[in-house]
């Protein structure tokens, strides 16, 4: 019993035993995972190799052989899918300075992690948790529960929400900005996020984050930000039948309505192109370029999630060499975004060769009236000289099916 319960501490707390590593081995009960026991892990390890395990009691009778003969130069991490900070940060660090931006202040006090600009409208960082396994062909919901010092909505600090996958560099965010009701106060409030992870092996992992964007002197800059609660879970999403889409642009007729939003800021404005069955932009050379074309309004109904689908494919052969894009839904009403992007990815996440690939957003409307809009967008963010910078990047295609959630 005190070796099971040596284990499951260590599960628990995610202790590092090196940071050195080449491979990671799943371990989990069920389809999908390297191996069932930690045993049968630890054995096939060689130095260097990360053994994940997936969350589960591992015990003698579940085929554990005690003792588990460990290499010290093998790392043992455990799977969390929930967080309550009760304990200390649970394996969640923070980030520090991102250069050239100013480094928030960060800590962990009465149950939760927090995060203050302490003054600076120039200040980006963020907490990231420890790795969490996802399956292939599964669906997953993170909810974050967030409060903030500020007593009034308008000045809470604007915070992103971030699921990083880690095999092939994609994520997913949902953006909060302080206007109406989408930004919490001293009352907690709940954000969602839908994962659809896109991966060839059966396992692969993911990261948590929660980032402070304090880029507003109108925000209440000395207030903090906290997250109270994490929690990720598996559900399951059902189509309407008969079958709903609830938009589809295949820009056969011109750009069907989606419109380009010429240049931003002080970025420079990327070159937009009207093609039968395509509209694109190339950064013209520019490696500090940045805008987007941005689709009509779409209604979307309350209690339902929505799977956007979009067809992208660059000039580019070099996969390695693909300019930055951005998949980006905005709710009208409360100032909520998603996004899914490939900027600064390796050449696997990308498009190449004129032929499109498929990049997929679950979108999860979060309203208290029936039926809202949202409206989509196609951002080029040409931020890396490496990348071939008078290409284009084209989208071919964008549908939007209507799913029902289930617990």
């Amino acid at each position: 019993m005190k070796k099971l319960l040596a284990i499951m501490i260590i599960l628990t707390l995610g202790i590092l035993i090196t940071n050195a590593y080449s491979r990671t081995i799943t371990v989990g009960h069920g389809d999908g995972y390297d191996y069932q026991t930690i045993t049968e892990a630890a054995r096939a390890a060689q130095p260097g190799d990360v053994i994940l395990v997936a969350d589960g009691t591992y015990s003698e009778s579940k085929g554990e052989v005690f003792p588990i003969d460990m290499s010290s130069s093998i790392t043992l991490k455990g799977s969390a899918s929930g967080f309550d900070f009760n304990n200390g940060p649970q394996g969640w660090d923070f980030a520090g300075r991102i250069a050239p931006l100013d480094e928030p202040n960060a800590k962990w006090d009465l149950k939760r992690l927090g995060i203050s600009p302490e003054g600076s409208a120039n200040c980006f960082s963020y907490w990231g948790s420890s790795e969490i396994i996802l399956k292939k062909d599964k669906v997953y919901r993170a909810s974050w529960q967030v409060s903030s010092s500020a007593n009034v909505a308008d000045e809470a600090l604007d915070f992103r929400l971030r699921a990083n996958q880690l095999g092939n560099w994609r994520y997913w965010t949902t953006n909060v900005i302080n206007l109406n009701d989408a930004a919490p106060t001293t009352q907690t409030k709940t954000y969602d996020l839908i994962i659809l992870p896109e991966m060839d092996s059966t396992t692969d992992s993911i990261v948590l984050s929660f980032d402070l964007m304090s880029f507003d002197p109108a925000n209440d800059l000395q207030s903090w930000l906290y997250i109270d609660q994490v929690c990720l879970h598996e559900v399951s999403i059902t189509p309407i039948v008969p079958a709903v889409i609830q938009a589809h642009y295949s820009f056969e007729n011109y750009t069907e309505g989606w419109e380009f939003q010429g240049k931003i800021g002080y970025f420079n404005e990327p070159v937009p192109v009207v093609l039968p069955g395509q509209i694109g932009l190339s950064p013209n050379g520019s490696p500090y370029c940045f805008s987007y074309w941005l689709s009509p309004e779409i209604e979307v109904e309350k209690d339902r999630v929505y799977l956007v689908s979009w067809q992208v494919s660059s000039s580019t052969t070099n996969p390695d060499r693909v300019v930055d894009f951005r998949l980006r839904c905005n709710q009208t009403s409360n100032l909520r975004a998603w996004v899914t992007g490939t900027y600064f990815s390796t050449g696997a996440a990308y498009p190449a060769g004129g032929e499109p690939r498929t990049y997929e957003l679950m979108v999860l409307p979060q309203m208290s009236t029936q039926s809202d809009t949202i409206r989509l967008s196609f951002d080029i963010m040409s931020l890396d000289r490496a990348n071939e910078l008078n290409s284009f990047i084209y989208l071919e295609e964008v549908t939007i099916h209507e799913y029902v959630i289930q617990p």
